[in-house]
């Protein structure tokens, strides 16, 4: 107190002036002095003062009652503003403590020496920067952590009950049924609610022999059994982080994991589709891709070792995968036949059409009557075109190679006429019935073979399908060596027999009987083509056989499909003008008929009557 006094007392030159750096002192400056001013003012005074003010508000707002309030000990106040002058801005308030909404906070511990005295806290120092010219705001009040939703009326126990039906558990595992679950509401909301639907009032009806219905429906998987000591490692995994054994190459190990994870599938569904040809889980897609990814015997020797070695360290997860799958007896052999089937059909189908097609293609041009009328007119009028002409006239026939330049041949009157043109509409004239073409469309018939039978005809390559018989009936061959091995194994445990036996049986058969008879048809096409070849005396000069069936074949498919495209425009622009005229004859009919002269009939309303004795008066 008496430094103070003698500071207040002294010349202002020794005192610092009001609002210069003084008052922007440091932190550590401030509270020191301020803690001198309350050390001294506690040896002074009688009895402990009052707890600290709360920090001023702003000059602008500054109340007088609010100033009466906030001043409590004058004598303190008096000696505080004779040493510091104006007080410093007020600091933004402290935030309050969570979960003490309105409560002060408690008060510091006593300075050593003070005993029994309470001393206020001491003002908060300054902000950094702040310059006089009012307090910044004030940073947002702490949120504490979100409250936890309410309960639904019930109780949380009441969601899981919401489902009027009680759970079934099935005796066996069953084939799941992909539907749509519909859940209504409880019975007494039933009887408050007027909207009627079915599901409200039906009733289960349960079979009477449920054995029957189990054995007709369930997965019939029988799991494998598993090594006692693999259990404990997977139960011992469960528990607590246990280092797993990585057999596989990195890149190996993270492919087989990713499809793992992204097939969510266990092994005794696998089972159930490889034993019972069973689709409806486990597509055939997805059970090429498991045929892939199945474990080499390098792989398999490795996971076998470890685990006869380390049976305390559990595989990795890729690991066991590959290794489940290799338990199941002669997995490999019987993916093999099950996707062999659906390949074997495919490639026979495409064997088949392509041998039908060519064959029907060289049929149609031989024995065609539409074919050798159409040659009749081009032969025709190519020899009154080249009438006096040595090398030309007089024709018994025509080379192939002519066919498609036709179309070049136009007319000196109309450029869009050409000699193919003229062909087509002769053709029409003498062989299409236009009174059947307008009762039915199908019976304007394209007498040329249709231009994309044809085209696949000129891809036909005898000897290649050849090599695709032969090779379809050596892997024929090897699938019936595995089907010997898996029945053998079958045998032997009497287990999981059928109904592999007697489908892979039936398939062997006509897999066999199928490749025989396509090999017939392969002999009947390739005699039938030098046949077609000599009926129309024409000369490849190639001599290979590919090559000369796609030289033969580029005649006829420029010529059939300008053909076929003129003809159609033939056919349509006749119907049309028949169309026409007999629109014609309708109009003329009608015009020559008398017209009806209808008597004028008088009026018998009641407004003419009326009208009618008006007139009279």
């Amino acid at each position: 107190m008496e430094s103070a006094t003698d500071c207040s007392q002294s010349s202002p030159a020794s005192c610092p002036p009001s609002g210069s750096q003084s008052d922007a002192a440091s932190p550590p400056e401030t509270a020191a002095l301020s803690a001198s001013v309350g050390n001294n003012a506690t040896q002074h005074s009688p009895h402990p003062p009052p707890p600290p003010p709360p920090p001023p508000p702003l000059p602008s707002t500054l109340e007088p009652q609010q100033d009466a309030s906030r001043v409590q000990d004058s004598k303190f106040n008096r000696t505080q503003n004779s040493i510091v002058g104006p007080p410093p801005p007020p600091p933004p308030p402290p935030p309050p403590l969570p979960n003490f909404s309105g409560c002060p906070p408690p008060p510091p511990p006593p300075l050593p020496g003070t005993q029994n005295s309470v001393i206020g806290p001491p003002p908060p120092p300054p902000l950094p920067g702040f310059t006089g010219n009012g307090p910044p705001a004030p940073p947002p009040l702490p949120t504490g952590p979100a409250p936890l939703p309410a309960p639904p009326v019930g109780g949380w126990s009441s969601v899981y009950h919401q489902a009027r039906k009680k759970p079934v558990t099935p005796k066996a595992p069953m084939k799941p049924l992909y539907w749509t679950r519909i859940q209504v509401q409880n019975a007494a909301a039933i009887n408050e609610s007027n909207n009627e639907n079915l599901w409200e009032k039906l009733d289960e009806e349960n079979p009477d022999n449920l054995e029957e219905f189990i054995n007709l429906f369930s997965r019939q998987v029988v799991r494998p059994k598993r090594d006692e000591k693999s259990k404990d490692a997977k139960a011992g995994h469960k528990t607590k982080t246990v280092q797993v054994a990585n057999i596989l190459d990195c890149k190996r190990a993270h492919n087989v994991n990713i499809f793992v994870t992204s097939l969510r599938l266990e092994i005794a569904e696998i089972e159930n589709a490889v034993y019972n040809f069973d689709t409806s889980v486990i597509d055939t897609e997805t059970l090429q891709k498991i045929y892939e990814i199945y474990a080499t015997n390098d792989e398999l020797e490795q996971i076998k070792a470890h685990i006869k070695n380390n049976p305390d360290i559990p595989l990795g997860k890729p690991e066991q995968f590959l290794y489940d799958l290799s338990q199941i007896p002669f997995f490999a052999d019987r993916v093999a036949c099950i996707m062999f089937e659906i390949r074997f059909s495919e490639t026979l189908h495409s064997i088949e059409t392509r041998l039908n097609n060519f064959k029907l293609v060289c049929e149609t041009l031989m024995k065609s009557k539409g074919i050798k009328d159409v040659f009749s007119i081009i032969l025709a009028l190519g020899n009154y075109m080249n009438g006096g002409n040595r090398d030309r006239g007089q024709a018994d026939g025509f080379g192939l190679e002519i066919l498609p330049k036709l179309k070049d041949v136009k007319s000196s009157v109309d450029g869009s006429v050409t000699l193919l043109h003229y062909v087509v509409k002769l053709y029409v004239d003498k062989h299409i019935s236009m009174d059947a073409v307008l009762q039915d469309i199908h019976n304007a018939k394209l007498p040329v073979p249709e231009p994309q039978n044809l085209e696949r005809a000129s891809l036909v390559v005898f000897d290649d399908i050849a090599a695709e018989l032969k090779k379809l009936y050596s892997q024929t061959q090897g699938i019936e060596l595995k089907v010997n091995r898996v029945l053998e194994d079958c045998n032997k445990n009497d287990s999981h027999l059928e109904p592999f036996k007697s489908r892979m049986q039936r398939f062997l058969e006509n897999a066999y009987k199928s490749i025989k008879e396509e090999e017939e048809i392969l002999e009947i096409c390739m005699k039938r083509f030098p046949e077609t070849i000599a009926f129309f005396k024409w000369k490849p000069k190639s001599t290979n056989q590919a090559d000369i069936c796609k030289e033969f074949f580029a005649n006829w498919l420029p010529f059939c499909s300008d053909f076929k495209d003129i003809f159609m425009k033939e056919i349509h622009k006749r119907i049309k003008a028949d169309v026409e005229k007999a629109k014609e004859k309708v109009k003329e009919s009608k015009s020559k008929r008398t017209p009806e002269v209808r008597k004028k009939t008088e009026p018998g309303g009641l407004k003419s009557k009326l009208k009618s004795r008006l007139n009279q008066n």
